[in-house]
């Protein structure tokens, strides 16, 4: 039973790569209610430690799906349950996880102080390095939305300096466990692109976002609006509306073809000022055309 949840789990996680969230939202919705009754029907013993485990990951994936669809309000309850669950079947490595992803939903919601008191009381004792640098990242983008710099960028070369030491794979043994494998050069390139931009520093969040964006692995192709809505927030800050422009209607469009709606949050600032050029460039014009018919986010 545990193998066929978990086996399920990670098929739809393929799933989401490559087509986006908003059709497996009812899936994990189901599945995380399956897990509900199997709780109370079987939560003793071995069996009921397995099922919290399998469980707070069904909990991590239904509050990525959320989130990757632009609704991080909505995801924060699922990652809150991911962390419980975690807790109470005692895996201290998992819970460390989930609260740094509880943290990244709390920057894209936007609540920076709330993100950096998750990032900073989550223990770091024992965890792959990738690991660490994903809790690190979330403190810089905690810092950068207060303002503070010199520390989010510090905090992004010490995980870029965790990456260059992380092993390929953990050799702990436990089953599906979730490493933060994703946390790569050109992932790291994309926050510090956000940081950048966030400290009045787009020029360099241009170069960054490039940088990273020649690296981006294929299979996370949807990834790709949220580089670009970083780009066009970047390039508006410059003054460049026309690449602005450019970059915001690659992100909508990726955006709808995926259903991954989290770049559109992070094109929300950019839209006033696309808006005062309407008229005077013809990307800008499409961008809004584009912007009028796209479908709202969940």
């Amino acid at each position: 039973m545990i193998d066929d949840l978990d086996a399920a789990r990670l098929a739809l996680v393929a799933r989401e790569r490559a087509f986006g969230p908003a059709e497996l939202l009812a899936s994990a919705a189901g599945y995380l209610s399956l897990i509900r009754r199997l709780l109370r029907e079987r939560a003793h013993g071995a069996l009921g430690r397995d099922l919290l485990m399998t469980g707070a990951r069904w909990a991590d994936f239904a509050g990525w799906l959320h989130q990757s669809a632009g609704a991080p309000i909505a995801a924060a309850p699922y990652q809150d349950l991911a962390v419980t669950w975690a807790r109470v079947g005692g895996n201290a490595r998992l819970e460390a996880y989930f609260l740094g992803r509880r943290a990244q939903i709390a920057v894209d919601a936007d609540d920076r102080p709330f993100a950096l008191s998750l990032a900073r009381t989550t223990s770091q004792d024992g965890l792959p390095p990738t690991m660490r640098a994903f809790l690190s990242q979330q403190q810089a983008h905690a810092y950068s939305g207060m303002g503070v710099r010199k520390i989010g960028l510090r905090l992004l070369d010490e995980a870029d300096e965790l990456v260059d030491g992380a092993h390929a794979h953990d050799d702990s043994g436990e089953r599906n466990l979730i490493r933060a494998d994703y946390v790569t050069h050109a992932y790291l390139a994309l926050q510090r692109g956000k940081v950048l931009t966030d400290t009045g520093r787009p020029r360099a969040a241009i170069e960054a976002l490039e940088a990273g964006m020649r690296k981006w692995p294929r299979d996370f192709y949807q990834e790709g609006s949220l580089v670009s809505a970083r780009l066009a927030v970047a390039h508006g800050a410059v003054g460049d509306m026309e690449e602005s422009a450019r970059a915001a209607l690659r992100a909508l469009r990726i955006a709808r073809e995926t259903g991954a709606g989290r770049a559109m949050g992070e094109i929300a600032p950019i839209i006033p000022l696309l808006r005062a050029h309407r008229r005077k460039s013809r990307t800008v014009d499409e961008f809004f055309r584009n912007l009028d018919n796209h479908p709202p986010t969940i």
